[in-house]
């Protein structure tokens, strides 16, 4: 019996041999990304890295998934690549930027058909942008300066590192698609490196830079500034923290915003520590750290519902979602029930009513299957599959069942 489970075991292994994966196969493994549900959470749109060849260079392309049907079309083909997909208000419509404009360009797609339509071109730039209602908030320049121009006639391309003299402020601007105007909402001198505002369109939280160098010596930590847009109101926040704060997500209400900082006992050696959520109230402007009964701290970052969040929490080799209800200023903890399978999710989007996840779960043997569910109170139900990439792959791959197999050969 034992040379018959010898040999057994020699063939599999020689399969397991044969099945091995490429360095091809890593660098081409299939992976849904930007991930946005629809506001009636019928639909997902997302995208997918695909390999340009000819090019030796990789694009990103739009999908939409039916959730009900169980669907998913493919929105955009060539050799162009599209970034920061998001649905319009009613669901019916996307908004994308693409490679095909240098992303100086912002597109609206209908769902119902039809080609992509060139919404508007932001001469001097489009970063970040983000669409709420008819509006689009975006990051931009103020254009070419006396000295550009000059150096362009010259056909002086020479880069200075880390130039401080001629260090372009980048602002923050309002476009209006109804009337097509553009209205600066930041005068800052210094570049801003992200913003976040609010879904009632009353706040705006962003972050100048201060030095060119912060991203080599970590030193000058970005200042964090809070404008009301409706009074132009500008006040400096969250002075006394001693590291750098980052991921800005208001919360539903517009009540508020959710925000991390390292925290660690040598501010110096900024990055070094354990990642903790706070809490800042604009009634009394002021920050309340979040509980989170866990003393590793933050793992993949977090995500704001109606009711709470839901936190991936650092666990040495891997993470952990939990669910936090919110109650005034408290904030009570629920590990998510997935099954036993924690441990290996990673969520990719919250429907803004909170009712509907979509996630991804992989092992170290097990390619990413992507899932949605239907969410409550810290429990999820009507788990199903949302589309099935890497179909070729998963062949050369050890499955739990296979591996639970094969040690049964010793029974």
């Amino acid at each position: 019996m034992k040379n018959l489970t010898l040999l057994i075991l020699l063939i599999f292994a020689g399969q397991l041999s044969a099945q091995k994966w490429t360095p091809e196969d890593i660098i081409n493994t299939e992976r849904m990304s930007s991930v946005q549900i629809s506001s009636d959470n019928s639909k997902v749109l997302w995208t997918k890295k695909e390999a340009l060849k000819k090019k030796d260079k990789f694009i990103y392309k739009l999908y939409l998934t039916y959730l009900n049907e169980h669907k998913t079309i493919q929105l955009t083909f060539g050799e162009s690549s599209e970034s920061n997909p998001q649905f319009s208000q009613d669901g019916m419509s996307i908004y994308f930027q693409s490679s095909r404009a240098d992303k100086t360009k912002l597109y609206k797609m209908s769902l119902l058909g039809g080609e992509a339509q060139e919404v508007a071109t932001f001469e001097n730039g489009l970063a970040s942008a983000k669409v709420i209602k008819s509006r689009v908030y975006f990051l931009a320049s103020e254009g070419k300066t006396l000295r550009d121009i000059e150096l362009k006639e010259k056909k002086d391309n020479v880069i200075v590192v880390e130039d401080s003299t001629h260090w372009k402020s980048r602002r923050l601007f309002r476009y209006n698609m109804d009337n097509k105007s553009t209205e600066r909402l930041t005068d800052n001198e210094k570049p801003l490196s992200w913003y976040s505002v609010s879904e009632d369109e009353n706040w705006i939280v962003y972050a100048m830079q201060r030095s060119r160098s912060y991203a080599s010596d970590a030193l000058k930590d970005p200042y964090i500034y809070l404008k009301n847009l409706q009074t132009g109101e500008l006040k400096r926040i969250l002075s006394e923290f001693e590291y750098p704060v980052y991921s800005v997500k208001f919360n539903t209400q517009s009540s508020g915003f959710y925000f991390t900082s390292t925290q660690g006992n040598q501010p110096k050696y900024n990055g070094a520590g354990v990642d903790q959520l706070f809490y800042f109230n604009l009634k009394d402007q002021n920050s309340t750290q979040v509980d989170l009964k866990w003393d590793l701290g933050l793992g993949r970052g977090y995500q704001v519902g109606p009711h709470g969040i839901i936190v991936s929490l650092a666990n040495k080799t891997d993470f952990i979602l939990a669910y936090y209800q919110v109650k005034g200023a408290t904030w009570s903890k629920k590990e998510i029930d997935f099954k036993g399978q924690n441990r290996h999710v990673n969520l990719l989007a919250w429907s803004k009513d909170g009712s509907t996840l979509i996630y991804d779960y992989s092992t170290a043997s097990r390619l990413p299957s992507y899932h949605s569910a239907a969410f409550s109170k810290g429990k999820i139900s009507e788990v199903s599959t949302v589309t099935q990439l890497n179909k070729s792959l998963s062949k050369k791959v050890i499955t739990k069942s296979e591996v639970i197999t094969w040690k049964g050969f010793n029974n």
